[in-house]
């Protein structure tokens, strides 16, 4: 038997940051995302030889053992907690198998690559196992497992765009409490958005625990420029859904714009000088906004521009590190299928 699964990553476009547990808790969070036409890839097959392997196509990775037990040290703990939950969930033994995946973009992007793969894990065992899961179910199991289980640092909201897909507006209440508001927009406007779009993978892998970390704890310490700053991210989400409805590009970059410069309040290594740089280029070139995807410090840069300068900006970021595209969003959440 081959079970398949495919989750969509996605851009952060209004609130991140103010979905993290230790700010959800005390205060409640809201994040505006959508999903892109990128995508983690996994497939699970029995594994005849016996005993279990997991391989990674993006980090040359493989981990196995002989029985089904996780070796000692074990690398790849994102695949091997996801094959122990989701083995004791369905209440039978743990089976010999095969995982292979890959993404469509780099490890470290600042997309939500790593949710996306937990998510098309788990999704891929519900489906080996039939065992008829929510969206919630999947997102949540998804969450438990990279952030409690792995101890990965991060937020929530990674876990349900890859679940729901397409364009939502996600409130963060507390309690495991999670509004889905979905936001349809005109095929129209959704063209519009992408033809003023540029995604730039700055060359560098960013390290989102630590910046996480240090919100954590400036969070914790009631750091009051951090605290603030994810009001005030967390504010511009609920105001953002109309600016997304209205179809406005001019007004989509003055909100990319104001939530960037409230982002980099947040923790020190929010930006740097290459990432600097390279929006102050774009800038010069045409560019009207640009934001870091994710938690920050490297990874793909968002970039909007007018219409008539796009040629001139792309030409001035190929004079940086790294690559640019175009940007698609996509309708569809997680998919699983047997072969």
């Amino acid at each position: 038997m081959e079970i398949w699964a495919r989750a969509p990553l996605r851009l952060g476009l209004a609130g991140g940051g103010s979905d993290l547990p230790q700010f959800v808790d005390t205060y409640g969070g809201a994040v505006i995302n959508a999903t892109i036409n990128r995508f983690v890839n996994v497939r699970l097959r029995d594994h005849i030889e016996g005993g279990v392997r997991f391989s990674s196509y993006d980090t040359n990775e493989v981990s196995e053992a002989a029985n089904t037990e996780m070796p000692e040290p074990g690398n790849m703990p994102l695949f091997w907690a996801t094959y122990e939950r989701m083995t004791a969930l369905s209440g039978k033994e743990k089976p010999s198998i095969s995982i292979e995946s890959f993404s469509d973009s780099p490890v470290g992007s600042g997309l939500g690559t790593s949710s996306a793969l937990c998510v098309a894990l788990v999704k891929a065992f519900d489906e080996y196992w039939s065992l008829g899961l929510s969206k919630s179910e999947i997102a949540w199991l998804a969450y438990d497992i990279e952030r409690i289980d792995c101890g990965f640092s991060g937020g929530m909201q990674d876990q349900f765009a890859a679940v729901h897909g397409g364009f939502n507006l996600f409130r963060f209440k507390g309690n495991k409490e999670v509004e889905v508001v979905p936001i349809h927009l005109p095929d129209a406007v959704i063209t519009e958005f992408e033809t003023a779009i540029l995604l730039h993978y700055s060359g560098q892998s960013r390290y989102s625990s630590r910046i996480i970390d240090e919100q954590d704890k400036n969070i914790r310490e009631l750091d009051a420029k951090t605290v603030d700053s994810l009001k005030q991210m967390r504010d511009q989400a609920e105001a953002f859904e109309q600016i997304l409805r209205s179809g406005s590009v001019d007004a989509f970059a003055e909100f990319i714009r104001e939530g960037w410069e409230a982002k980099k309040r947040t923790a020190s290594s929010i930006t740097n000088d290459q990432i600097q740089m390279i929006m102050e280029d774009a800038f010069e070139a045409g560019a009207s906004a640009a934001k870091v995807s994710g938690a920050g410090g490297g990874g793909f840069v968002l970039f909007i521009v007018p219409f008539e300068y796009r040629n001139r900006v792309i030409e001035t970021l190929e004079g940086h590190p790294g690559t640019t595209t175009a940007c698609r969003f996509t309708s569809g959440g997680v998919v699983s299928w047997r072969k």
